[in-house]
């Protein structure tokens, strides 16, 4: 019950795993332990502390249990009270991660309480915390401090409204957009969180644009790496695929009309005819099944942005909405190319295919296109060239003609309601604001912005009129807006404010970092004071987008460390060959398996390090695992096994190596 494909223990050692502790009785034992369901919910919430996935079918460790008379309503952990009145027997579980920490479990026969006792290491706190509740952000040096909630490793099908995000981890997700829904990555090697030591967000891939076809069948997205940049194609029932390399991930992709293509921006590196000062960006085509990219036209586009410091919660917003919340796009539309104009995001203009310009609107963006595709609702910005905001307008998307909408201080972003009768926008009004205690030494990390802002999310007539307030809170900025084409349901990004950060300094910086801002992703429908809503998706994330069609179906991708692998596109990155050889190299046995699964009943036989199999087949691709189909010489043992592996440490380890 360690590793499931790869066992790292000698055989004293499995020996135990495999049997309670001594103190077990005869009756314990025909109950045969926690069950499955209590031992994921355990495994889950111990994932979610220490900011990695870790499963008791596959660990670097072990876990021991046994069933104890209980000394307290709370099932004998030694603090906290209450959780489990009149029970009088439960079960201990006992886990030790190698070079992560050990941790303590007490959990009801049935599994109706679980709770988290103590422990030592990373993410470890005392007191019976609940596994159901969000688990405590504590950062810890060299690593990184995520709290997303886990996904599930199965294909799944999500019904309508679906949603695609990016999660707290960095990766692509998709779920359901309703309370309590499991997301599944499809993506899986983001490596991303905040650093211990600081309260910004990085990670090893940068993945962003995420965008519905108009059917809602399939959704495109951006990977930045330092050294590509790549659209990638996620079809329903596949895993992502990529179609194109060398693109210019700053400006967004849009899918043709008919839906069967995306387009993308290139760097040309060329000065525009029309103006010096700007780029020529190129935009071109290729089929959502990949194939042979086409040119689909070009625009001007002014470049020069960045510099300065921002705060913990000012990079969070600028990350999902673009430099100073102004997100850089480009949508195909009938007319042309609609498109952001330079790299603040504040100017739009309409190009036709021939790379004319129709008209342009330097003071206007953050734009929507209507549902029939003939207007465009978007914020004015003040004439100066700041980033201030002073109302909406719809514009015509043929002629560029303006009608405002609104006078609205504060405005932020908008988007259309389906039948394009009514629009959603937020504002965004500075409430108060926050400073460092003295001789806190947060100054350089928060940037000295300690904005709370007071955030409201509405909706207007199209025509004009009077607003109706959805949802107010308090926090830094409201981020990605996205609405449901299907169902009058609103997905927002909620940035908080460095307020926390800032309070909790005086406790010193550990606890500042822990109180840093985050991402929260909330869903709300267009009828104001509606039960249960706003709702908030468990754990973080950023750039939520609602899709355009029906269900979707959700392939699962292996989630890696650093420099890891992803096994879900089916790749061969050890240049295994089927009808050839393979070893098992140094490290321990490998399980050989009846089918392509993790499953505790189907293990064969097991190969030992210097084991010589033929190839027979392959790969196939389950639940994020790479397997192959093999026979040990001479004695003729086959089965299924799986070539590589992320390790608890986040490494990767080779059950196999071509011979």
């Amino acid at each position: 019950m360690t590793n499931s494909f790869r066992r790292a223990f000698p055989i004293a050692v499995l020996l135990v795993l495999c049997v309670p502790f001594l103190s077990l009785t005869s009756p314990v034992r025909a109950q045969g332990g926690p069950s499955e369901t209590i031992l994921d919910a355990i495994f889950n919430d111990l994932s979610s502390r220490i900011g990695k996935s870790v499963s008791w079918r596959r660990m670097d460790g072990q876990y021991l249990w046994e069933e104890v008379a209980v000394s307290n309503d709370n099932l004998g952990c030694t603090v906290g009270a209450g959780a489990a009145p009149g029970v009088t027997r439960a079960w201990k579980v006992d886990i030790t991660l190698r070079d992560v920490g050990s941790y303590e479990y007490r959990t009801t026969l049935n599994g109706g309480v679980i709770l988290y006792c103590t422990g030592t290491g990373l993410g470890a706190t005392t007191g019976g915390a609940d596994p159901t509740a969000p688990p405590p952000v504590i950062p810890v040096a060299g690593g990184k401090v995520a709290v997303e909630a886990l996904g599930t490793t199965t294909t799944t099908t999500y019904n309508i409204p679906v949603l695609a995000y990016v999660g707290d981890s960095g990766n692509v997700r998709v779920l359901q957009a309703a309370p309590n829904v499991p997301a599944t990555n499809v993506t899986g090697d983001a490596n991303g969180g905040r650093d211990a030591a600081s309260p910004y967000w990085t990670a090893d891939a940068y993945y962003d644009n995420l965008t519905w076809s108009p059917d809602g069948s399939r959704f495109a997205f951006t990977k930045r790496t330092e050294n590509s940049q790549e659209l990638y194609v996620a079809t329903s029932g596949s895993a992502p695929l990529r179609v194109a390399t060398g693109i210019m991930t700053e400006i967004g992709v849009a899918w043709s009309l008919d839906g069967t293509s995306v387009l993308y921006p290139v760097f040309t590196g060329q000065p525009s005819a029309t103006n010096p000062n700007d780029v020529l960006i190129q935009v071109q085509g290729v089929l959502a099944t990949g194939g042979q990219p086409f040119v689909a036209g070009s625009f001007a586009f002014g470049v020069g942005c960045g510099g300065g410091g921002y705060s913990a919660a000012y990079q969070r917003a600028m990350m999902d909405t673009g430099y100073e919340g102004s997100q850089k796009r480009l949508v195909y539309t009938g007319q042309g190319i609609l498109h952001t104009t330079n790299c603040t995001g504040r100017g739009m203009a309409l190009t036709g295919f021939d790379g004319t310009v129709r008209w342009t609107l330097p003071n206007y963006g953050r734009f929507a296109l209507s549902p029939d595709g003939l207007k465009i609702a978007a914020v004015q910005f003040a004439a100066d060239g700041s980033p201030t905001s002073t109302g909406l307008a719809i514009i015509d998307l043929v002629s560029g003609a303006i009608t405002p909408l609104a006078t609205l201080p504060g405005v932020d972003r908008v988007v259309w309601l389906p039948g394009g009768a009514t629009l959603v926008y937020t504002t965004n009004v500075l409430s108060r604001t926050v400073s460092p205690p003295p001789g806190s030494g947060l100054d350089p990390i928060s940037g000295g912005n300690g904005a709370v802002n007071s955030l409201g999310l509405h909706t207007v007539p199209a025509t004009g009129g009077a607003s109706t307030t959805l949802y107010t809170t308090e926090g830094f900025a409201f981020g990605t807006l996205s609405a449901s084409t299907q169902t009058n349901l609103i997905a927002f990004t909620l940035i908080t404010s460095d307020a926390e950060m800032i309070l909790a300094s005086a406790n010193g910086m550990a606890a500042a970092l822990a109180a840093a801002p985050v991402w929260r992703i909330g869903l709300t429908p267009t009828l104001p004071n509606q039960p249960g809503y706003p709702f908030f998706l468990a754990g973080n994330g950023m750039k939520p987008v609602l899709s355009t069609g029906s269900a979707f179906v959700a392939v699962p991708a292996q989630i890696t460390g650093a420099g890891s692998i992803s096994g879900t596109s089916g790749n061969n990155p050890l240049g295994l060959v089927v009808g050839g050889q393979a070893y098992v190299p140094a490290g321990g046995n490998v399980n050989v398996r009846r089918q392509p699964a993790v499953a505790a009943d189907n293990v064969v036989g097991l190969l030992r390090p210097g084991d010589v199999v033929i190839i027979q087949s392959g790969p196939q691709v389950v639940n994020g695992l790479r397997w192959w189909n093999v026979v040990r010489t001479p004695d003729g043992l086959s089965g299924w096994v799986v070539d590589q592996f992320t390790n608890a440490a986040g490494n990767i380890e080779n059950n196999l190596m071509p011979r």
